[in-house]
């Protein structure tokens, strides 16, 4: 695992959920090698899992992160197949997305008792869709407001990617940028000027 996190080239966030389901994999089966990993351990690997009552999305993302090990270990000459090809996972059921989305009610009503700071990151986060990240970590010169756009080049799926700005978005990213304001390259910032976590 270690070698695995040293020469991967996945994506950031991918990356950090592998190291948490690094450790659960190290508790459960860490003590075997490469060869003594078969369908019998990752059979009982799973039903542990089960029992604590782990969703079978998250088992089937750490199966993914086991079978990404044995990829890797077979590029290396460290294995010749891999155990988790040859299971069934047809068994673990995808959970359904949840999809959530603010009524205009609930809206006003977080927008009406939330601090001032945070009301503008709310309006855009609504009016645009961005994710937390994305939302936070915003620019003032990723902003075009001629254009009425967000030109994102950091984004979850490793591609640039430009948003459209509402009307009342523009209008709140206007009201930010035209008031008494630290020294920032952020849009949403302290009052040091660092970026809001």
């Amino acid at each position: 695992m270690d070698r695995f996190f040293e020469e991967t080239s996945l994506r950031a966030g991918t990356i950090e959920t592998y190291r948490y389901t690094s450790r659960v994999v190290s508790r459960l089966i860490g003590h075997l090698h490469l060869d003594e990993i078969d369908k019998r351990n990752l059979a009982g690997f799973i039903s542990t899992r089960k029992r604590t009552s782990v969703t079978d999305a998250t088992i089937k993302r750490d199966l993914a992160f086991v079978g990404s090990i044995f990829t890797a270990a077979k590029q290396w000459g460290w294995a010749d197949t891999s155990p988790v090809t040859a299971l069934d996972t047809k068994a673990l059921k995808e959970s359904r997305p949840r999809t959530r989305f603010l009524t205009r009610e609930d809206f006003d009503r977080l927008h009406r008792f939330a601090s001032a700071d945070l009301k503008p990151i709310l309006v855009i986060a609504v009016e645009t869709g961005l994710r937390k990240e994305e939302l936070l970590s915003l620019t003032i010169t990723s902003v075009d407001l001629q254009r009425r756009e967000i030109h994102l080049s950091t984004t979850k799926a490793g591609r640039p990617r430009r948003v459209p700005l509402s009307p009342l978005a523009a209008q709140t990213i206007r009201g930010l940028l035209e008031r008494a304001r630290p020294r920032s390259p952020y849009l949403f910032c302290k009052a040091d000027g660092s970026r809001i976590g």
